[in-house]
């Protein structure tokens, strides 16, 4: 089962997360988890004591924020549990921060992100190599 804990650095030493172009460890990818997680609620999502993600949303100035994600491969066997927790705390944190216009932003080429995104109401606003998405609360 699927368990969504607070940001918590030291969970992430073990983290992989599936990069564009390669994969990356926890370490690598901590300075901007921990900028997002300075800048708003930041979460980890564990199975069986495995990190399979972090990710959270940040406001951005009134009314809009962004939503940030880095999962793992193993997140691709758990889509139900996974698309579950985000709307979840989507709506949790767009309640919050009183978020009226919600952004995301993927590599194109990633069909998986760009498929999730979609599947979470995104509708694209912006083509090249990194979409832009945006959702209305």
């Amino acid at each position: 089962m699927l368990e969504i804990i607070p940001f918590n650095k030291e969970l992430l030493s073990g983290f992989k997360y599936n990069g564009v172009e390669r994969e990356f460890s926890g370490e690598e990818i901590m300075p901007i988890i921990e900028f997002y997680a300075k800048a708003g609620d930041c979460y980890i999502g564990i199975i069986d004591g495995q990190v399979l993600g972090v990710g959270g949303i940040y406001p951005l100035w009134k009314g809009a924020g962004t939503c940030y994600l880095f999962l793992n491969k193993e997140a691709r066997n758990f889509k139900k549990s996974v698309y579950k927790a985000l709307l979840e705390y989507m709506y949790i944190l767009v309640q919050k921060y009183e978020i009226t216009t919600l952004m995301a932003e993927c590599f194109e080429d990633s069909m998986d992100a760009t498929s999730l995104i979609r599947h979470l109401g995104f509708k694209k606003i912006k083509e090249s190599k990194m979409s832009l998405y945006t959702k209305g609360a």
